[in-house]
């Protein structure tokens, strides 16, 4: 609740930006992700989110002011695209179902992979993201659990801008970033994927069909509720980051099999037809 001011005020310095850029450009239309300030009154604006009803973690009267102001701000585009399925069988939840906004169109899950041609090598694929200090919490915490593992690990920092790692240790081998073909190659041939519950990460780790630990960055209600909905589902195992014990999990994991759904992930290129061609 404490942030709405910040988010409010950064949405109306998007709208005054678009406002400002479009006299200049003349764009036909806009498409955004996440980008709450970025419709037009002349111009056709889409809204991209799978939050249509936000997890603020905190409930009653604060999730119903929440989800008035969100609600409001999406019904400002023409059209809000949910990267999400409509039936039952989907990967968001009560996220991206429910009381959605009368603009709402469900175009499908989607990634920047392509279908899976694993061989599993047979590692451990550590994918650490998200912000600061958790992401550098969580890292210490691997880091230290990963002394008594006998296997190979990789690990994946999400620090793209880094130049300087850790050094590799016998089994470990420390990546800061890598391009979206390496990565795909690298979760194919894992045995197994420890990582955040962000919906990006969700929609790829399907698309691939890998068999993952979901870790929910603490305080995130949205990564939380994602995580125990997904593992409510079968679909992956999750755990919190102040309860996770590496040689526990991988037990687990052992006698885990994924109940991935059947998705479309090409269903958003007709959304897009439509929208450009109507």
């Amino acid at each position: 609740m404490n942030q709405l001011p910040k988010i409010m005020s950064a949405v109306k310095a998007e709208h005054l930006w678009l406002q400002k850029n479009q006299e200049v450009y003349q764009w036909d239309a806009v498409i955004s992700d996440n980008r709450y300030g970025l419709f037009h009154e002349q111009i056709r604006s889409v809204i991209i989110t799978h939050q249509v009803n936000i997890k603020t973690g905190m409930g009653g009267w604060v999730n119903k002011i929440v989800k008035w102001i969100n609600h409001y701000y999406l019904h400002k585009f023409d059209q809000c695209w949910i990267p999400d399925q409509s039936e039952n069988i989907n990967l968001a939840g009560e996220l991206s179902h429910g009381s959605i906004p009368a603009n709402a169109v469900y175009i499908g899950p989607l990634s920047r992979f392509t279908d899976s041609n694993k061989s599993n090598a047979g590692y451990l694929l550590i994918l650490l993201s998200g912000p600061e200090p958790q992401r550098s919490l969580l890292e210490h915490i691997l880091s230290a659990q990963l002394k008594g593992y006998k296997g190979t690990v990789k690990i994946v920092r999400g620090l793209p801008s880094e130049t300087v790692k850790p050094g590799n240790t016998e089994g470990v081998e420390w990546f800061n970033h890598l391009p979206a073909n390496d990565l795909q190659d690298m979760i194919d041939n894992a045995a197994l994927v420890v990582c955040r519950s962000g919906y990006t990460s969700v929609m790829d780790l399907v698309r691939l069909q890998k068999k993952a630990i979901l870790i929910p960055t603490p305080g995130q209600a949205e990564q939380e509720y994602l995580a125990a909905y997904l593992m409510q589902q079968g679909i992956f195992l999750s755990v919190n980051q102040s309860n996770f014990d590496l040689q526990k999990e991988l037990e687990k994991a052992a006698h885990f099999s994924p109940k991935f759904p059947s998705l479309d992930y090409v269903a958003f290129k007709e959304v897009i037809h439509q929208f450009v061609y109507g």
